[in-house]
């Protein structure tokens, strides 16, 4: 964290000796920000120190990085932003729900339509079989009729097939919508984490977490419409940089890069050039041409080899907490491997 001592910080609420646990450590961050001990602030805090990795923990980090205390208006504008995007989450996702039970049920529906068909013809079938005996007229009437009912069938058949395939295309494009980001197409966080998941802790690659540099100063300067915008160029530029690799949304202005079966040294030299592409990069305002500047990222990365998931990301978290404070718009990488497995 970065943060400064706000010298008016009443005596009153300064903790009179060190101690350990979280519930402390958001008292003390309480104390150092001149915020008072209410129940809004101390939640807002514990979400902090709980989840470095949380869209509060960026929202937070962001403003200290500019040399700024939190004040109350900023936690109140979080909290608020927190509590509208989580609404929002639930009804995503209690959409993409009820899309895909629609969408089995159909599939259900079909099915048993194409099963009763079948089981229909089968009984015609039989019984105009033990009906062959009533002579050539019989036999005629009875192959007439199977032959329209059996092309009646194959019409309903071939149709069913179509919509059945239609409809596994449409759940497969939801499955993937449930993970991937809709302002830039990139997988989302849960997309990343499955991806992640069945890696292997001896496997080589590299792990980075990218953070676009002064992007509150985009949004504040030229609106949130343009930092959206600027966070499509900013996917765009780091996919066309990284090729094969995974490129993901992370949240906020943040992005995760997987670099499977490279190391550290050539996963440095690629992460440099991607830095390199991004700044040579135009952002002009579309409205009137007028350029934004320069557009950077600053880059934390570590190697997977003998880490958790978990383990890399924080760890690479904490390198680009170190590339953020040396400068910005450079790459800082952990090249040691993580503790044996």
């Amino acid at each position: 964290m970065f943060m400064r001592n706000r010298p008016n910080a009443s005596a009153s609420t300064v903790l009179a000796e060190p101690a350990e646990g979280i519930g402390y450590d958001v008292l003390r961050f309480l104390n150092e920000q001149g915020l008072e001990h209410t129940p809004i602030n101390y939640a807002l805090i514990w979400r902090l120190k709980a989840d470095r990795r949380s869209l509060t923990a960026i929202a937070v980090d962001s403003i200290l990085m500019d040399g700024r205390m939190l004040t109350q208006a900023d936690v109140d504008r979080i909290t608020a932003a927190e509590a509208k995007r989580g609404n929002a989450v639930d009804s995503a996702e209690d959409r993409d729900r009820e899309a895909l039970r629609h969408q089995t049920l159909r599939l259900a529906d079909l099915t048993a339509d194409a099963t009763a068909q079948s089981s229909e013809f089968g009984r015609d079938l039989s019984t105009g079989l033990f009906h062959l005996a009533g002579g050539p007229d019989s036999i005629e009437k009875i192959v007439t009729a199977m032959v329209q009912r059996t092309r009646g069938i194959e019409a309903q058949l071939t149709a069913a097939s179509q919509e059945i395939e239609e409809l596994r295309e449409e759940v497969e494009t939801i499955r993937d919508d449930a993970h991937r980001d809709g302002l830039t197409g990139l997988l989302n966080r849960r997309g990343v984490l499955q991806e992640l998941e069945p890696r292997r802790r001896s496997a080589a690659g590299v792990l980075a977490m990218c953070d676009v540099d002064h992007f509150k100063s985009i949004n504040d300067r030229f609106g949130h419409g343009v930092g959206d915008r600027v966070l499509k160029g900013v996917a765009a530029s780091l996919s066309e940089s990284m090729g094969v690799h995974v490129v993901a949304r992370w949240g906020g202005e943040e992005f995760l890069i997987i670099a499977d079966g490279v190391d550290t040294i050539q996963s440095t030299r690629l992460l440099e050039q991607a830095c390199q592409d991004l700044a040579a990069r135009s952002f002009k305002l579309r409205e009137t041409d007028e350029p934004l500047g320069t557009v950077t990222v600053s880059i934390g990365a570590v190697s997977l080899i003998g880490r958790s998931v978990e383990d890399a990301i924080e760890a690479a978290d904490r390198m680009l907490y170190t590339a953020k404070r040396e400068g910005r718009n450079r790459v800082v990488i952990d090249k040691t491997s993580g503790p044996a497995a």
